[in-house]
Parts: C-alpha cells; structure tokens; sequence
C-alpha cells in the first residue's frame, strides 16, 4: 500500500486539477506598487533604507490636489521607494499626510483589514531575529516577534536530516509593528 500512495496522490492531483476551475483572466500579474500612510516619513525612509529601498522620487500635494486625486483635504508629501534596480515591480510608496482621516491599523492582529504587511527574503534570518529584539528590548519598540520557525515545504529534505545530509526548506520570522508588519524567510537548500 505504501508503494501505491504516491501513485494515488499523483492521480488525484492531476486529476483534480483537470477540473479545476481555471483563474479568470483579470490582467493582474503582481504587485507594482503599495502606498503606506506613515506618521514620520523621516524615520520611515531610514527604515526601508536598511532593507534595500532608495527614494526615486517624490512629491508634495496641496490639500486641493489631494482632494482632486485621493478624496482626502490634507496636504500631503509622498515619496517613491525602489529596492535595488528593480522597477517593474515591489515599489514602494510613503505617504505622509498633515491631516490624517485617522490614526491608522497601528498595532493590530495580522488579519486586521487594511494591515500593512511586507514579506522579504534574507539570508540571515536570526540576525534579523536579534536585531528586531534589540529593537524590542533595548530602544523600547514596542513590537512582537513570532519566529523564526522551519518549515520543511513539500516534505522536500530526504532521509535524516543530519551534518552530511542538510535541510531542504524555510525559517519564517514575522515582526508586528505600530506602523508596519513583517514576514521575513530564508531559504535552505533551494532556490528558484
């Protein structure tokens, strides 16, 4: 019977995915870009700025304009962020308003609506770990760490893992801010 499962399992997923309903053809094919309402755009830059992102441009809004463009009556100062050379995809926007609608999602669950969350790739996740907890524990941030975890995707590491024979897989931090939230996760023994 155990020589058989992964038949069984074959079959059933190609199987279902012959029936399976197909996407509907809507256009989209990634993120191009994520506007983040932020209280102090100073530190905000600084912050991104860590993680690989420069300003590309930027831009100020008279409260008429902004009304005109958003709907909101605040003046308003906005600023284009690039990772790297990357600019087809993954920008990121700050937008500081001198008049905010409200205090925003602040420090709220992962599935609040309207959380502002990025997920990032690194190749030293504890170093973030420690980082994020010096953060914490040192400067008063009040931030709350989950992580990092291993998760051995698709049951991809074979045999025992051991000193010769390493893990096939992903650590996954998730750091929960006032003003952002992040996943983080590194790779072992793959890429794509």
């Amino acid at each position: 019977m155990r020589k058989m499962l992964p038949f069984f399992s074959i079959i059933l997923l190609f199987g279902w995915q012959s029936v399976a309903a197909d996407p509907p053809d809507t256009g989209i094919s990634g993120v191009y870009e994520v506007m983040v309402g932020v209280a102090d755009a100073e530190q905000a830059l600084e912050y991104f700025k860590e993680f690989g992102f420069t300003p590309v441009a930027s831009a100020e809004l008279t409260a008429a304009q902004a009304a005109q463009r958003y709907g909101v009556k605040s003046a308003l100062r906005s600023w284009r962020l690039q990772n790297g050379t990357v600019d087809a995809h993954g920008l990121l926007r700050l937008l500081q308003w001198a008049n905010p609608l409200g205090p925003g999602v602040g420090f709220a669950p992962p599935e609040t609506v309207g959380t502002r969350m990025a997920v990032m790739r690194t190749r030293d996740i504890h170093r973030l770990a420690d980082v994020f907890a010096d953060l914490r524990d040192g400067a008063g941030e009040p931030l709350l760490l989950a992580g990092p975890v291993y998760d051995d995707l698709y049951n991809a590491t074979e045999g025992v893992p051991s000193i010769v024979n390493r893990r096939v897989g992903v650590r996954e931090m998730a750091v929960y801010g006032r003003w952002f939230n992040h996943v983080f996760f590194q790779r072992y023994g793959y890429t794509i």
